[in-house]
């Protein structure tokens, strides 16, 4: 442990709150809240200040200042981070105080109170003065789920009125209703298209579009949740009271492949450098998903133009595409194929373009040679016994003729039915090129290797199991 402090705070739901270094320790249900501001670092304490009241859960940075809001107290409080000294407070004016985590967003705080019961009030608070720009009543108790805001919306979910709403940031209006949704004790989450998540007292998960609250999907999750999910990586995180649950959230490209013309192409998408791949339906439509991040995409028909194009996937997001593709016309391509060791040249190494359906083998010298092929950019795979995979990428140019002369590195050792991989994982971890076989094909491959390893009861000797290795 690097460092210890003891606070007169008695905390519950909350996690501290780290800023530029310092974090702030905002909760206590017991009495008035001692708010501190303590170095990160090494734990010395920065400033400590009073607040009237206890305060169930954390706080928000705004406009420099530390947003905290009170239940006991009915009142929402801007402290300096720098000093921690009052800039303002609100009173909420009744019966009413504020028990969860404020929302900002572009100098505005979203901000619910609640009166722990029927009762519930939508703030939204100019963060630099402290003025209430407008409010919005009957959020029922908003206690633990605080406001989210996506754009110009910002959405409210309670524990006593069932549904999900979202209200005009500016003014306060309710601009949609979703009733498809229960009653609910957590925040929910957005990601980066604007889709917001969120678990109900019906064991259920919803995804709502946040710009006009139309349901996107639904999912049972089996059992209670209280918890926010988690958007990572394409993947969405939860946790109910039994289990811990990740739901896919991919990035999406969908549209349609056609020619000039407009005839429907079944063509193919592709995550370029990956096994990613959709082939559109007779309609020329497609639909791939994609973890976030950048990706390149090729899409394209064999005999037609290809179209390469980096995207950026985000989770929930979709790209809309149209793709016209425009006839190419033939090149042809030759070349070799030799041992990567020796310089021997390879017969009957099997080659396909990733793809399309052209497949070819090498002669008895390690020669191919084929015409009429389409030009673009294909990824070429190669396969023979006793060599590792191989893959190129290749490029035929419309009327040239393009050569091409490969090598494909030899496996060192064989390793014959090996259970569970283990001989071959053995080896291989010591540096050697190793290939585990079944003894169907081996034997006209077996001058290909420079050691066979026959592990198993190949012999019986004395009613005892003997393993013999043999050197080619």
């Amino acid at each position: 442990m690097d460092w210890e402090i003891v606070l007169d705070n008695v905390p519950i739901y909350e996690s501290p709150l780290y800023h530029d270094g310092v974090l702030y320790l905002t909760s206590n249900i017991s009495g008035n809240t001692t708010v501190v501001a303590i170095q990160a670092e090494n734990g010395s304490e920065l400033w400590r200040t009073e607040v009237q009241g206890d305060t169930y859960f954390g706080a928000a940075i705004a406009e420099e200042q530390l947003v905290v809001g009170s239940y006991s107290g009915r009142a929402i409080y801007a402290l300096s981070l720098e000093d921690g000294s009052e800039n303002w407070h609100v009173q909420t004016g009744s019966q009413e105080g504020f028990a969860a985590t404020p929302a900002v967003k572009d100098g505005t705080i979203y901000a619910f109170s609640t009166n722990f019961s029927a009762n519930g009030t939508l703030y939204a608070i100019e963060a630099n003065s402290g003025t209430v720009l407008w409010e919005a009543d009957g959020m029922g108790d908003t206690q633990a789920a605080g406001p989210v805001v996506a754009g110009s919306v910002v959405i409210a979910s309670s524990a006593t009125v069932g549904g999900v709403r979202g209200f005009d940031t500016d003014t306060g209006e309710m601009i949609w209703e979703n009733r498809e949704v229960g009653t609910t004790v957590n925040n929910g989450a957005m990601d980066g298209s604007g889709t917001f998540y969120l678990s109900d007292n019906t064991n259920t998960l919803t995804a709502i579009d946040s710009a006009n609250g139309e349901s996107l999907g639904q999912w049972g999750i089996g059992a209670a949740s209280s918890s926010t999910p988690a958007i990572l990586d394409g993947n969405l995180f939860m946790t109910t009271h039994d289990a811990l649950l990740s739901f896919l959230s991919p990035g999406m490209l969908t549209g349609v492949i056609a020619d000039e013309s407009g005839e429907a192409l079944q063509g193919t998408v592709r995550v370029v450098g990956t096994d990613q791949v959709v082939t559109a339906d007779e309609q020329g439509e497609f639909l791939l998903e994609v973890l976030p991040g950048e990706h390149e995409v090729r899409v394209g028909a064999y005999g037609y133009e290809q179209v390469i194009e980096t995207l950026e996937f985000r989770s929930g997001h979709i790209h809309e595409q149209e793709y016209s593709l425009a006839p190419v016309g033939d090149g042809r391509f030759i070349g070799t194929v030799t041992n990567e060791r020796t310089g021997e040249p390879i017969s009957g190494v099997e080659f396909s373009l990733q793809d399309t359906e052209i497949k070819w083998t090498t002669n008895e010298s390690g020669r191919f040679e084929l015409d009429n092929i389409a030009a673009g950019t294909y990824t070429v795979t190669a396969k023979a016994g006793g060599y590792e995979d191989f893959q190129s990428e290749l490029t035929i140019v419309e009327g040239q003729r393009k050569r091409v002369d490969w090598q494909m590195a030899p496996f060192d050792i064989a390793v014959l039915n090996d259970y569970e991989s283990s001989i071959t994982d053995l080896i291989t971890q010591q540096g050697y090129r190793v290939e585990e076989r079944e003894w169907d094909g081996f034997v006209d491959d077996i001058e290909r290797y420079e050691v066979v390893y026959l592990n198993g009861a190949y012999v019986q000797a004395a009613g005892n199991r003997v393993m013999r290795k043999y050197e080619i």
